[in-house]
């Protein structure tokens, strides 16, 4: 087993457990110019995610935050702005945000 497995598997011990929902993003680089970020992909939901979104695990991970069916688009708009803003700055941000479609 490689190290980013070893990784991955503490991660999914650490957070499954967790009574709040935490998604780990990663970007997705556009096709033309690969400097600018287009998407961003799930890595990682915890079950407090999942079942938040009414998802499986299998249906979250992998799934493109911008077309995401698991979401409304006023989520997917306000996640993504966030998530390119932490990936411009490599600042983290907090924030509580109530959905109406959750």
């Amino acid at each position: 087993m490689d190290a980013l497995q070893t990784d991955e598997r503490l991660i999914a011990q650490l957070f499954d457990n967790q009574p709040d929902s935490v998604v780990w993003f990663e970007p997705v680089f556009d096709l033309v110019d690969t400097a600018l970020v287009s998407d961003f992909k799930v890595r990682y939901a915890n079950a407090a995610a999942c079942r938040i979104l009414n998802a499986s695990k299998a249906e979250a991970i992998d799934s493109l935050l911008r077309s995401s069916p698991l979401m409304d688009e006023t989520s997917r708009s306000l996640i993504f702005g966030q998530c390119l803003q932490v990936w411009e700055s490599g600042e983290p941000i907090e924030f509580t945000y109530h959905s109406p479609h959750f």
